[in-house]
């Protein structure tokens, strides 16, 4: 994902994932994430081989619980719960799955790390087996979590935490999302949405 992160690629991946979020594609527009958790948690709960405890692997201790419990887990699952109403403010055609390897780059762009500041790459998104209607916020957000996966970590989770990215680059990132989304507003409109965006993108970065 380093490459996908140069301010140039990162602006037009930006861009892309407007032009997709503008689709109207003729399938179910109705997100069923909380469905999905509430399942979950159903069958976890009911099964009577569930442990009254959950150890957290070791690698997470750094920012995390050591043990869980189910009633922590509803406890979390409800605090989604509750902000799910602003996540589902914006629910749009998603890709559900931006990774650098679902990125196409056309060889007639330079490398990434070269490019101009204001070079506008031409790519394309791929791979949409995952895309449905999702609050768009998730659809970002995720792209985001995928910045600190890292193949070289030998050990789980197989990621560095140290490669998020920054708020700098997220709100650079979404003022170039919202200037494709919403092409007639005014600038300090745009700054708005794109701080809006940002915050909703801190809370559901962390569902990842």
């Amino acid at each position: 994902m380093s490459e996908a992160r140069q301010p140039p690629m990162a602006k037009e991946i930006a861009r892309n994932f407007a032009r997709i979020h503008s689709l109207n594609i003729p399938i179910c527009k109705l997100s069923n994430f909380m469905d999905f958790i509430d399942d979950w948690f159903f069958k976890l709960s009911t099964n009577p081989k569930t442990p009254e405890f959950f150890a957290i692997p070791e690698w997470y201790h750094s920012h995390s619980p050591k043990q869980l419990t189910l009633s922590k887990i509803k406890e979390e699952i409800e605090f989604i719960r509750s902000k799910f109403q602003i996540l589902n403010k914006n629910v749009v055609f998603c890709h559900n799955d931006l990774l650098g390897g679902n990125i196409l780059l056309d060889h007639d762009n330079p490398n990434p790390s070269k490019m101009p500041t204001n070079f506008k790459p031409k790519l394309m998104f791929i791979d949409f087996e995952f895309a449905t209607y999702n609050p768009r916020g998730f659809d970002l957000a995720d792209h985001f979590a995928k910045y600190a996966y890292d193949y070289s970590v030998k050990s789980p989770p197989y990621t560095d935490l140290k490669k998020l990215a920054s708020e700098k680059e997220m709100f650079s990132f979404m003022h170039a999302y919202v200037e494709e989304f919403y092409p007639n507003f005014s600038n300090e409109e745009k700054i708005k949405e794109a701080n809006e965006l940002l915050k909703v993108c801190f809370l559901t970065t962390n569902l990842y």
